[in-house]
């Protein structure tokens, strides 16, 4: 079904619910996930905060933190959104991420289904 509010350009379609974090947190964890040739994974960072944070992001590889590509130390500057797309740096099945920042910031998750109608959205889980 077609609505006229819904851009008709948009790669990607499907329903996303977000509920909002409570506070900002140096450290986020996620539990499930993937990043493969059906499934783009998309890990955004906000920065609430009126300093940058340097972010690095993980992969928790039988429960030990390995960097994902070049994702450490990334500055996301007062007020600033990133997105980090996932699936050029890290083709896997199961993607437990772990997220650090020098501040605090919130955290969220996307994946969107490839040649497919789906997507999911979801806050990262924060870790105090």
């Amino acid at each position: 079904m077609q609505h006229d509010h819904f851009p008709r350009y948009a790669p990607k379609s499907g329903i996303g619910r977000w509920f909002d974090a409570r506070l900002p947190a140096t450290r986020w964890a996620m539990a499930a996930g993937v990043a493969d040739d059906s499934t783009d994974q998309w890990v955004v960072v906000q920065n609430p905060g009126d300093r940058s944070a340097f972010v690095t992001l993980s992969l928790l590889a039988d429960g030990s933190p390995v960097t994902v590509g070049n994702l450490s130390s990334i500055e996301v500057r007062p007020g600033q959104r990133r997105a980090f797309n996932i699936n050029p740096l890290l083709k896997r099945a199961t993607t437990p991420l772990l997220v650090v920042a020098t501040e605090p910031v919130v955290v969220e998750r996307d994946l969107y289904k490839l040649r497919a109608f789906g997507l999911a959205m979801s806050p990262a889980i924060p870790l105090r």
